[in-house]
């Protein structure tokens, strides 16, 4: 009878693995491709959804040069640098 025990914490733990798996899955699925990113430098800044689509990234922060800007780590965002509409720097992040 010692069986019922273990069975008990896979039936618990079960869901809450499966949970974590979930949410890795979708940071990774909407994190930033910083190689992606990269590419628009030098080029003139396109518009945010086309950002998304070329970079992967869910949010898109716009900056101007020597512009303050927090540094809390967000996966799922690129941040582009842009100077009289041309792309400068970009990260991600």
């Amino acid at each position: 009878m010692k069986l019922y025990p273990a069975l008990a914490v896979a039936i618990i733990a079960v869901p809450f693995l499966a949970a974590d798996a979930s949410a890795a899955a979708r940071k990774a699925a909407a994190s930033c491709e910083a190689s992606a990113a990269l590419k628009l430098v030098g080029a003139e800044a396109p518009d945010d959804k086309r950002i998304r689509q070329l970079t992967g990234a869910k949010t898109v922060r716009r900056v101007g040069p020597g512009q303050s800007v927090s540094l809390d780590y967000r996966p799922e965002r690129v941040t582009l640098e842009i100077a009289k509409g041309q792309v400068v720097s970009t990260s991600c992040g």
